[in-house]
Parts: C-alpha cells; sequence; structure tokens
C-alpha cells in the first residue's frame, strides 16, 4: 500500500499565473479532464486553487486570481497519506496543492485519489496528462493491478514493462523491469504461463500485489535510458528494504 503522498499525487500538475483570465483556466480544466487548477506565483509557490465551481458564471476576462480558493490549502510531498485525508476531512476541500520541502508545488491529490490509496488501490489519473518522463521522452501508462481484467491499459506493441510491490503495510518498490516486443503479450504469458526467472515467478505468486506500468518505445535510445533508470530505482528499493530489515532485527 502506498505510504506516502509522493506516490498517489498526479505530478503533472496544471498550474496558471493569477493573471491568466478565467476563460483560459476554464477551458484548460475542461482539456484535461480534471476539476481544479492550482493558481501559482512566479517561483512556484501556491497562492491558491481555482475549481469549476470557483470560475462558473465569473467573467471570461476576469483575472483566475479574483476567483480562485484561497490560500491554498498544501500538503508535503513526504506526509503520510492517512495525514493527507484527515486533512482533507477537517478543510472539505476536494485537493491539495503537493509541495517539496522548499514550498515550491510539485503536483496535486484528490480527494478520490486518497480514498483509493487507503483502499489499497493504485492512483489514476486523467488520460488527459500524459506521463512524460522529459529526460527520455518516454510516455507512462498509470501504475495498474497486475491481473488479467487490467492489461486493456497495456500497449500493443514494445515498451518497457516494470512491475511495482504494493503491500499493505510496506513501502511501495520496483520489483521487476523488462523490455518487450510487445507488452500487452508480454504481461499475459506473465500471468498464465510458467516463468524462467525464480525471482519473477516468486512476485507473481501473489500478483494482487503488483502494480505494473509500461513505457512505450518509440526510440532504442529513449528505451535504453529510461530501462536503466528503472533498474537503479529497483536497486535503491531493494538497498532500502535490506536496511529496514537490518533495523528490525
Amino acid at each position: 500500500m502506498s505510504a506516502t503522498v509522493r506516490e498517489i499525487m498526479n505530478p503533472e500538475l496544471f498550474n496558471v499565473g493569477p493573471e491568466v483570465s478565467v476563460a483560459s483556466t476554464r477551458e484548460g480544466i475542461l482539456a484535461m479532464g480534471i476539476t481544479a487548477a492550482a493558481v501559482l506565483d512566479a517561483n512556484q509557490r501556491p497562492l491558491g486553487v481555482a475549481s469549476l465551481r470557483d470560475l462558473v458564471g465569473a467573467p471570461d476576462v476576469a483575472p483566475t486570481g479574483e476567483r480562485m480558493t484561497s490560500p491554498a490549502v498544501v500538503v508535503r510531498d513526504d506526509a503520510r497519506i492517512a495525514d493527507a485525508a484527515l486533512l482533507i476531512g477537517e478543510t472539505g476541500y476536494r485537493h491539495l496543492v503537493v509541495v517539496d520541502g522548499t514550498g515550491r508545488a510539485v503536483g496535486m491529490v484528490s480527494a478520490v485519489d486518497l480514498v483509493r490509496a487507503l483502499s489499497g488501490l493504485p492512483a489514476q489519473h486523467p488520460q488527459a496528462f500524459p506521463h512524460l518522463d522529459t529526460k527520455t521522452g518516454l510516455t507512462w501508462t498509470d501504475d495498474t493491478v497486475l491481473n488479467m481484467g487490467h492489461l486493456g491499459a497495456a500497449p500493443r506493441g514494445p515498451g518497457l514493462i516494470v512491475l511495482v510491490h504494493d503491500a499493505p503495510g510496506l513501502p511501495r518498490r520496483v520489483v521487476w523491469v523488462e523490455s518487450a516486443e510487445n507488452a500487452l503479450i508480454r504481461l499475459t504469458r506473465m500471468l498464465t504461463l510458467p516463468q524462467e526467472s525464480p525471482e519473477l515467478a516468486r512476485w507473481l505468486q501473489d500478483p494482487a500485489q503488483l502494480r505494473f506500468r509500461v513505457a512505450v518505445a518509440l526510440e532504442t535510445a529513449a528505451l535504453g535510458q529510461a530501462l536503466v533508470d528503472a533498474l537503479r530505482e529497483k536497486e535503491r528499493a531493494a538497498t532500502m528494504s535490506g536496511r529496514c530489515c537490518s533495523q528490525e532485527r
């Protein structure tokens, strides 16, 4: 189960400046398939949140800053999910702007994100948001439960597959990384056929605790870099897990 807000927030933060017109902000919100936008200053610090409810009936030319809900209710990206849920409950807001240690906005988390996380389900963000890795130029799918009913989220072509272990009471961590000529076929075979790798076979014994995400491979170089990054994340997760076990002993 996810432990921190960083793991479930939408990092592709749609934001506007306070001077942006109501019409532009409203159009952006609708185009993205979301319900609110963060209003940030020039230093990426939150000023408020503009929801569709805030903007309904406002003149198109009015500045968004005049209609936003302010001040913004924020939560640190390293905050516990339960604490973020409590903040939502106390304020009655449906969105929290997520900030890093310097106070700069790095994402948005919604009440639905928090409910899904507390229920043991992976976060799902609007499809209008491409989960773009600017370093590699690859676009990732949402983390999705690894079962036959959810494999439709996988692309039918070459890509990089990442499996994430997400069990109650444990931090989420990458446990398997591989490239495939056809991501959908490969994931199907993971669930239906014996695996040559003992490590992968062990993780697949309980697929209900696994999530998958896939990066579509359009360029070999980009895929290679993404593979290196994912493997490094897996190694860091394994190292941290080992340290936790040592401390427990």
